[in-house]
């Protein structure tokens, strides 16, 4: 009895730990079980973000090569996973601007952050304004492993950023720079005249007889002769002076150098005789002319807008000495 008795004590402690470890087990499954439908729930989760994100997404390896792209990013280059999958990331841009900001982010020094625009290349062959944000993955020893490229096409904003600037910095009717731009340029000049000891010249040009035109032939014929009056002018002038169109019929330019006084001069001289000649407008001969003063700095001024009041001083010096002239 004894026997049977210990016997039976053991067999149901056996009994009893093989029914918890069937329990264990089962629970263990259960979390198992659990888990892994979590995680295919994350990442059918991040599956379907990275589906249907605006962003293209672009993964390079180390070696700039390009591992994987999202649908977006097919939607805005034409590329498909397959086109692009293990190419050099430069397939995606001209001027290799991608793939030097990814050189760049090489560089242990290096933030691992990039951001800019660059100009993108479709499918076709055709360009686009995209800007790009690059993060740099690396592991535990700190080379890069990958890096993440968000993509998005910039080139409709970049278009409307860049209309509404020339808006404000351009005369709409003759497309040169307006008061507000030349005010800032004439001060960046200023700013480099001090810094190196040189001059700057200021040309306030005005039209003679123009308002007659303007009354007896109409606006538009009026407008027309402003446009020809700014294509002459820009005749005159070298690429790194400026020209603006002040507003009415009045044009100012400004210029620097070595020898801005003499080649103010003969940059004013140029402006009379120019303006002096006939313009054919709508088979009309049409004859103005036009007064010029010029300021300099340092000697007439040291400001933007001593300079231009020097200028007009100027200038009306020339126009009650008998007009189609110039005059400091």
């Amino acid at each position: 009895r004894a026997q049977r008795s210990g016997t039976l004590m053991r067999v149901v402690a056996a009994s009893g730990l093989f029914v918890f470890a069937i329990a264990a087990l089962l629970i263990a499954l259960k979390r198992y079980e659990h888990a892994v439908r979590r995680l295919g729930e994350r990442e059918e989760h991040y599956r379907s973000v990275l589906e249907h994100m605006d962003e293209g997404l672009v993964v390079v390896d180390a070696d700039n090569r390009i591992v994987n792209v999202n649908p977006a990013f097919s939607a805005i280059t034409g590329f498909t996973q397959e086109e692009v999958e293990k190419r050099p990331v430069f397939l995606l841009s001209r001027g290799r601007t991608l793939d030097r900001a990814m050189s760049e982010l090489s560089a242990p020094s290096s933030s691992g952050h990039w951001e800019g625009d660059f100009e993108g290349v479709r499918a076709g062959g055709t360009s686009y304004t995209g800007h790009a944000v690059i993060s740099t993955l690396r592991n535990a020893s700190g080379d890069v492993r990958h890096r993440v490229a968000l993509i998005t096409d910039v080139t409709e904003r970049r278009r409307r950023d860049d209309d509404i600037w020339r808006q404000a910095n351009f005369d709409r009717l003759t497309g040169l720079p307006n008061r507000a731009l030349f005010a800032d340029r004439l001060d960046g000049m200023l700013r480099h005249a001090r810094r190196h000891q040189s001059s700057v010249a200021v040309l306030f040009i005005d039209l003679d007889r123009f308002k007659p035109v303007n009354d007896g032939f109409g606006h538009e014929i009026g407008d027309l002769l402003l446009r020809q009056v700014a294509h002459r002018l820009l005749g005159v002038f070298r690429d790194e002076d400026t020209v603006a169109r002040i507003g009415g019929d009045e044009f100012i330019a400004v210029m620097q150098g070595e020898d801005v006084e003499a080649g103010g001069e003969r940059a004013a001289a140029q402006v009379v005789e120019q303006l002096s000649q006939p313009f054919l407008v709508e088979e009309r001969s049409l004859q103005v002319g036009c007064s010029v003063g010029i300021a300099r700095f340092p000697v007439d001024g040291d400001s933007v807008e001593a300079l231009v009041n020097a200028a007009d001083r100027a200038m009306y010096r020339a126009k009650n000495g008998g007009r189609g002239r110039w005059s400091r």
